[in-house]
């Protein structure tokens, strides 16, 4: 009997490539339970090995198995891989086939350095502080990097280093790196920069770069600031932007001096947190003779990019200012602890100085942080517990959300036991609305608070009447898991999902309102402005996007970040806030570490702030606007002006972050941690 199709080792009339390993890689990547190891046994191997091979003859574009292969199985395989915790269970030889498989993934990297999938698969595998690499730290790597001829066999010539590590950490990553370069990935992005750049190579082969290629001692002047030894003239670097016209691929396509560097900024991300290893030949022939051209430097220890700009009316660039950051000390922060496991969410109550927090513990907290209460106060606990023989039992589910009313007198909570919760300010359970069918993703309050939503993976979105307490209509437009909600006005809502789909609903009608379509991945979060005129959504398509109610398609696509958007909010400003003589602007968090504001009006992004290190999960705007907040997985809140776009303060803590709020008089920041921490940090003490 003929197998069906995707079963099948080659599709009739494909070029060949497994699609039964494929099949297989990908329901075991898929699985919850998925054994690592096993990820590297005969299908990713065989896969690499297949897809790298129709990559050198360029026959991998045309090739639907092996696109689906690049798009989901590929770097859903490295993700486990490099960040999966059971690490330090595995055996020596495991860990090597690790290394065997990063080897062929740089080298495919190697060579599509022009598809921004392959420069974010190389920017996980260049990460210094993924669990692979941290765990290895200080591990001999038991393998050695030599050139290889066409047929396979070492070639006799000197190999070129490309990074080393003095202290001898991190040997794994040295390696790689080590790997890439030989490769041809080092050229291939210097070439594909010429190309964006649009400059001949005659005119990067100066004097400085015949210099260090002679001069290749990696001696104590390491440490020295290479960008000292360049130099080039004015019209020089005019002559060679307006000079060539080699083909552009998608990473390339805009004209614009800004366009250009955030399109060179892209291909050096996956230097960013290794550079430090990259020797002084490599800097010299491949980087730094281009940084003549792109004004990017090499600071401390991160590749530091200026800030993404919009001209101004005077036709002048914005760009981000050099700042000396307050790092505040730990004295100054209040550390709350007590819940278990990692906290989701925080937030201010809008009337008291009372903090609410989430935990995968089964618990909300109520933290009272009024100036006369106890340094470290003692929280009321909202346990989660469902009847049972009539008696509460805890659920032993997380609490994944919750929202204060208007008025700061009740708090609504959202779990995965399927359940809305309503509690008084004192801890005092009020109702439990048990209708959905699984795990709750968001609550809201309308702004009168007569009405709660609630949402989740059950592809519903519920309204509650909040004065008794009850049903009141149920949504069920989504085909997939309803991720977020906002209310536009008392009676209007809009609704997003992992189907890449936004429906804008009212009560008591039966049929969606308006239906927004435009994204192609799944969309994280969705926010009113304050006016309720515009809906701004983000998603996992690196898209950011503006919505009105007098149109079918987007007015705004904001085009700029480089990974997944995990969250936007909308700056209290413009009529009807307590800032109306203020533009309205919007910050994004990405999972490229990079925090963005946007000038919505003119659909420009006006600062790109560059210091986080990891993903960013939280951001808030303080109540005047003039400042905002940002939280991520480096560990790290950071305070910026969200003028200049420069950093006023930072904190790090023991984990990494996952949602800052402000209070409403902007005197405190809330956040809350992976490992089970609340951070308080009180302004007015700095």
């Amino acid at each position: 009997m003929k197998m069906p199709m995707e079963e099948q080792d080659t599709a009739h009339g494909e070029i060949s490539f497994p699609l039964r390993k494929l099949r297989n890689l990908e329901e075991k990547v898929s699985s919850s339970h998925c054994d690592v190891p096993l990820l590297l046994k005969q299908e990713l191997d065989s896969l690499l090995i297949a897809a790298t091979e129709l990559a050198a003859k360029g026959e991998d574009v045309n090739n639907p198995g092996c696109q689906r292969f690049y798009n989901d199985a590929l770097p859903l395989s490295f993700t486990k891989i490099l960040t999966d915790d059971t690490i330090s269970t595995w055996n020596i030889n495991v860990l090597q086939r690790v290394i065997l498989n990063c080897e062929k993934l740089v080298k495919l990297c190697a060579m599509k350095l022009d598809d921004i999938r392959f420069v974010n698969l190389l920017s996980m595998a260049f990460n210094p502080y993924n669990n692979f690499h941290t765990f290895n730290a200080s591990r001999t790597c038991g393998l050695s990097t030599s050139t290889t001829t066409a047929t396979g066999q070492e070639s006799t010539q000197e190999t070129e280093v490309f990074a080393k590590s003095e202290d001898h950490k991190t040997p794994r990553l040295v390696y790689l790196i080590n790997v890439f370069g030989q490769a041809g990935g080092f050229a291939k992005m210097r070439e594909r920069i010429e190309i964006i750049m649009g400059l001949k190579k005659t005119e990067l082969t100066s004097e400085n770069e015949e210099k260090v290629i002679n001069d290749n001692t990696e001696s104590e002047d390491q440490n020295m600031d290479v960008t000292e030894s360049m130099s080039s003239s004015t019209e020089n670097i005019e002559a060679s932007i307006s000079s060539g016209s080699a083909p552009v691929s998608s990473l390339e396509k805009s004209t614009s001096v800004n366009s250009q560097e955030a399109a060179v900024w892209q291909l050096l991300l996956p230097l960013r947190l290794c550079h430090d290893l990259l020797t002084r030949h490599t800097l010299g022939v491949y980087l730094l003779p281009v940084m003549e051209f792109v004004p990017f430097t090499f600071h401390g220890s991160t590749l530091e990019v200026p800030s993404c700009t919009a001209p101004s009316t005077s036709g002048a660039t914005e760009s981000m200012e050099t700042d000396q950051p307050i790092e505040i000390p730990p004295s100054e922060v209040t550390v709350l602890r007590g819940h278990e496991t990692e906290v989701f969410i925080c937030a201010w109550n809008p009337s008291a100085d009372l903090l609410a927090s989430s935990s995968g513990d089964s618990t909300a907290r109520i933290w009272d942080m009024t100036d006369n209460a106890t340094s470290i106060p003692n929280p009321l606990i909202l346990h989660h517990c469902i009847q049972n023989s009539g008696t509460d039992v805890p659920t032993n589910k997380d609490v994944i959300t919750l929202d204060w009313n208007c008025d700061g007198n009740l708090l609504a909570t959202g779990a995965y036991d399927g359940c809305t919760r309503i509690w008084t300010i004192d801890g005092k359970l009020v109702s439990t609305l048990a209708e959905h069918k699984g795990p709750i993703f968001a609550v809201k309050w309308n702004k009168r608070g007569n009405y709660i939503l609630s949402a989740g993976v059950d592809k519903t979105t519920i309204v509650w009447g909040a004065a008794a307490a009850q049903f009141t209509e149920q949504f069920c437009f989504h085909k997939a898991p309803v991720i977020d909600v906002d209310w536009q006005t008392d009676n209007t809502f809009a609704s997003c999902s992992t189907d890449s789909k936004i429906f804008v609903c009212q009560v008591n009608v039966d049929k969606p309102i308006k239906t927004f379509l435009g994204h192609t991945d799944e969309i994280n979060s969705i926010k009113w402005d304050p006016q309720g005129q515009l809906l701004a959504s983000c998603s996992d398509d690196m898209t950011v996007k503006i919505w009105s109610m007098e149109r079918d398609t987007c007015i705004h696509d904001l085009r700029a970040h480089t990974q997944e958007i995990y969250s936007i909010k909308w700056s209290p400003t413009g009529p009807g806030t307590q800032n109306p003589n203020m533009n309205v602007i919007l910050a994004s968090g990405s999972f490229d570490s990079t925090v963005r504001i946007w000038d919505v009006e003119r659909a420009a992004c006006v600062h790109t702030m560059t210091k986080h290190i990891e993903p960013v999960y939280g951001i808030a705007f303080s109540p005047d606007a003039k400042f905002l907040a940002s939280g991520s997985f480096d560990k790290c809140i950071h305070i910026w002006s969200t003028q200049t776009g420069s950093l006023i303060h930072s904190y790090k803590g023991t984990a990494g972050i996952f949602g800052v709020c402000w209070d409403s008089r902007g005197n405190k920041i809330g956040a809350c941690a992976v490992d089970g921490s609340v951070y308080v940090l009180d302004l007015r003490k700095l």
